[in-house]
């Protein structure tokens, strides 16, 4: 039975977190050293004893070395493509750091994957892509929300049911008793945390035709009146 949740996007360790005290395995990815340094530590007891294994590099389609432009202001917005790092205007910090395959990271962890959890600013589309390219389909898969056609290519994968999560309700997050995934807990969850997936994640499973245009309104309601969805953030979920 697949018991591996891949956290690509592993920043401070938030998901992780929620995901081992959910009795899963973890294989965990993240481009900034000093996140890596830091989740080592805190995860001592669960990388020694087999539970998780962290990742350090900037996962998508590039191998060798590339450049992360790092935002110390806003941590979670450091991201291999300047624009995306730097656009609120503030000083980046360039590192070097290794990159991942994408598709070489799935043929490697494919077999024992359920959920795999995707959210790196700018690079989300490649590691989706690289999904495609291998033969691995995990049964449930989130990837932030930046474009419609995201949805085609899970689509085009065999996910055929689909969830859009309003991320910015973190606080309202439960979880069920009895679980449906994993061990019953109760969790406290923070902004920034992907929070719920699968069968738990809010809201009802629905056709991709329905969660696309849902997602096109709320594009067009954040053209004509930025202010209102300013404080949103959305993931898609899939489930097959």
């Amino acid at each position: 039975m697949a018991d591996l949740i891949a956290d690509i996007g592993m920043h401070d360790g938030q998901d992780t977190d929620f995901y081992l005290k959910k009795g899963y395995r973890v294989v965990a990815v993240e481009a900034n050293p000093e996140f890596v340094q830091a989740n080592r530590q805190r995860f001592a007891d669960e990388i020694e004893s087999g539970r998780l294994t962290i990742i350090h590099g900037a996962i998508g389609a590039n191998k060798g070395l590339v450049k992360l432009f790092v935002n110390d202001r806003k941590t979670d917005w450091s991201s291999i493509h300047e624009h995306i790092a730097g656009r609120d205007g503030k000083e980046l910090r360039c590192l070097e750091v290794p990159g991942i395959l994408a598709s070489d990271f799935f043929d490697h962890h494919g077999e024992d994957l359920f959920y795999v959890k995707i959210d790196i600013e700018g690079e989300d589309v490649n590691v989706l892509l690289g999904l495609m390219d291998s033969t691995v389909r995990p049964k449930y898969l989130s990837i932030e929300a930046t474009a419609v056609w995201h949805l085609g290519i899970m689509r085009a994968m065999g996910y055929d049911r689909f969830k859009l999560v309003n991320q910015s309700y973190w606080f309202d997050w439960t979880t069920p008793r009895p679980a449906i995934h994993g061990e019953s807990i109760d969790y406290q969850f923070h902004i920034g945390s992907s929070g719920p997936f699968g069968e738990e994640a809010p809201d009802e499973w629905r056709d991709v035709d329905v969660v696309a245009d849902a997602f096109v309104s709320i594009r067009r309601l954040d053209s004509l009146i930025p202010r209102q969805t300013r404080h949103s953030w959305w993931d898609f979920h899939a489930s097959r």
